[in-house]
């Protein structure tokens, strides 16, 4: 891809084009679209320039990731170079606290499971128990510690050399 980018730059002299992994992208300031036939579809000048030399080369793209506009999606991310932000969609958010949730009271009872035989490392559950103690909102969040998470990296490590009961 590094060639290929060179060649865009150098040759086609189209500014600020980047890469990531096998992702392109770049901006273009003027409002003048072209008319790219294999996707019957009209993009920034050039997006049309940098798309052709990929079919000069032989390089396959696809239509689907072709995009364009004041804001882009890049890797998952919402891109939005006007207000100079980048976040995630309020979907991705939720998808990732609720996995976070989701994992922590999966770690909670998985542990509370090996204290049937291993009852002396019931003290490392104390301080992620405080944390929820008292809660009456089922999914809150439970932030991780530097208490939590030291008792559970020890938890861990003890569990690890456990020959049991």
């Amino acid at each position: 891809m590094s060639l290929v980018l060179w060649i865009g730059i150098n040759v086609l002299c189209i500014e600020a084009l980047l890469a990531y992994i096998d992702d392109s992208y770049s901006f273009d300031l003027s409002a003048h679209l072209a008319y790219y036939e294999p996707y019957d579809d009209w993009y920034p000048e050039n997006q049309v320039r940098f798309l052709l030399l990929w079919d000069f080369i032989g390089l396959p793209h696809e239509k689907a990731k072709q995009e364009f506009g004041r804001t882009l999606v890049i890797i998952g991310f919402h891109v939005d170079p006007v207000q100079m932000t980048v976040s995630l969609s309020v979907d991705a958010r939720s998808e990732l606290v609720a996995a976070i949730h989701s994992f922590l009271h999966r770690m909670l009872g998985w542990m509370n499971w090996a204290l049937n035989v291993a009852p002396l490392l019931r003290p490392a559950l104390s301080s992620a128990y405080a944390k929820i103690a008292g809660r009456s909102i089922r999914n809150a969040p439970i932030y991780i510690n530097a208490d939590v998470t030291r008792d559970w990296m020890w938890f861990a490590d003890t569990l690890q050399n456990w020959s049991g009961v």
